[in-house]
């Protein structure tokens, strides 16, 4: 009887151990057996028996070096885990190099493009400068003031900035065709109204010195711009017209102050600048500020918005035109002491809407607003829709275009000659 239990019960135990499964390592049935198809182990025996393994390896090692078999354990997953640990940091560690190696490639991209930008503007005005001075020396009067209108005006800027903000609407073939044809047309109206401005080199230099609000985004005659056209950078303006008090180098009106400045003091129908010390608009740095706040929410507004398919206006005149709205804007009256004012980008997105039901039948490629040299000629009539909340003035589009286009002729008038105004 003990002969055969020595026998029996290995062969028994290595049975039992490859029917269940597991245990093929060690079977000695298995190691004695070949070619029998059942005896293929499985995923799970294959899984299983590694696992076995590396337990019987991890006890061996924690028995040499005097550890138990759960120290062991603990000190390879603790190792595991700081090794997947490491490589996570590393992985982080990668990205954000990379990302702070493309944030420098873009930012050093950025510069050279602008560094281009700049270099190609100082060409162009070198080149118009040598224009105008040739022009000059031929007596060419008309072509000279022609040439220093266009230099006034930068188009160029105007029509890439109209690209940057505007988008793939700005591309179209037949608007940037037709738009070829609006720069001399802007050129030569400006410098009609060139030859009419008493404007001088020196009493414009108070508003250009205000230039560094104007960034790189907005042109420099935005600066010469006044809602009264008998008025040119006053030092201490202080008006009323249609109600509204217009106070400052720049006329605003507590609507467009109280907007995007500092809050206006209570507002009556006074015109002494005594009685106005404390208005900050009488401060020339913060309404310069405000000018150029109110541009670019205007500009932006007029770019980005309207109709998706069709460009609200050609390209070259997307600065004229945001002056021309800042201007209608600015001689909004404040309604209910302002309790019902709308905010001026939803009062110009409507107003665009509106010219656009005016326009319905327009051509392919042609933009929403017509030329501004129409409006301002009185070629085209526009009307702007006043509610409570964006109540327009009815010579909105009309005094807004010769505003824009005299400012634009005033910068003109007071380049024409070397001086610190330039």
């Amino acid at each position: 009887m003990r002969l055969a239990l020595r026998v029996d019960t290995p062969a028994v135990q290595g049975a039992a151990a490859t029917v269940g499964g597991s245990g093929t390592r060690r079977s000695q049935i298995v190691r004695g057996e070949t070619g029998l198809l059942w005896l293929v182990p499985t995923i799970w025996t294959i899984y299983t028996d590694q696992q076995q393994f590396v337990m019987n390896n991890l006890r061996a090692v924690g028995k040499r070096l005097g550890l138990s078999p759960r120290m062991v354990q603990g000190v390879f997953v603790f190792a595991g885990f700081a090794a997947a640990a490491g490589y996570a940091l590393y992985l982080q560690y990668d990205a954000r190099a990379e990302a702070e190696s493309a944030a420098e490639a873009a930012a050093d991209d950025a510069a050279r493009a602008d560094d281009a930008r700049q270099a190609a503007l100082r060409a162009e005005a070198t080149c118009l400068a040598e224009r105008r001075d040739l022009a000059e020396q031929l007596g060419l009067a008309d072509e000279a003031r022609m040439v220093q209108a266009e230099s006034a005006m930068g188009l160029s800027g105007a029509r890439a900035l109209a690209r940057d903000l505007g988008g793939r609407r700005f591309a179209d073939e037949t608007l940037v065709e037709g738009d070829q044809g609006i720069g001399p047309r802007l050129y030569e109206a400006v410098a009609q109204r060139m030859g009419s401005t008493d404007a001088t080199a020196d009493a414009a230099r108070p508003c250009l010195e205000e230039s560094v609000a104007l960034g790189d985004d907005l042109p420099q005659y935005t600066l010469l711009w006044h809602p009264d056209p008998t008025s040119f950078c006053p030092g201490d303006y202080a008006g009323v017209a249609d109600g509204i008090t217009r106070v400052g180098r720049w006329g605003l009106s507590p609507r467009i102050a109280d907007r995007y400045g500092a809050a206006v003091p209570g507002q009556s129908a006074r015109t002494g600048a005594a009685e106005l010390s404390d208005d900050p608009r009488l401060n020339d740095r913060w309404s310069a500020n405000t000018v150029a706040t109110a541009l670019r929410e205007v500009q932006l507004t007029l770019l980005t918005g309207g109709d998706s398919r069709r460009a609200p206006m050609w390209p070259s005149e997307a600065q004229l035109w945001s002056l021309a709205l800042l201007d209608a804007t600015n001689r909004m009256p404040r309604m209910a002491d302002g309790a019902l004012d709308e905010p001026h980008n939803e009062c110009i997105d409507a107003l665009m809407r509106s010219v656009a039901d005016q326009r319905s039948a327009l051509p392919p490629g042609e933009p929403v607003l017509p030329s501004l040299i129409d409006i301002a000629d009185g070629t085209v009539t526009l009307r702007a829709p006043a509610t409570p909340g964006c109540p327009w003035p009815d010579d909105a589009f009309l005094h807004g275009a010769e505003a824009a286009l005299t400012a634009a002729a005033r910068l003109g008038a007071v380049s024409d000659g070397p001086g610190p105004a330039l």
